[in-house]
């Protein structure tokens, strides 16, 4: 179905319970959603370009950035 769940960064540690409000303080990759990624890993067949594009990504997390280089090549 494509849901992944939610993805959040930590800026300080704290407690947080239902009914609290979680706020949206930056956006550095707008162009590159959860959705788009996950269409570009299990991407079939293979789009190279996409692959490339999404592992010069900086925020992109090391082990996806070495196995979409490794497809790319």
């Amino acid at each position: 179905n494509g849901r992944t769940g939610w993805y959040f960064r930590v800026l300080k540690p704290g407690v947080i319970e239902a009914g609290m409000n979680i706020e949206l303080m930056e956006r550095l990759h707008p162009e590159f959603t959860v959705a788009w990624a996950n269409s570009v890993m299990h991407a079939k067949p293979r789009r190279h370009d996409d692959d490339r594009r999404l592992a010069a990504c900086p925020a992109l997390a090391e082990s996806w950035r070495t196995h979409l280089e490794q497809r790319a090549r």
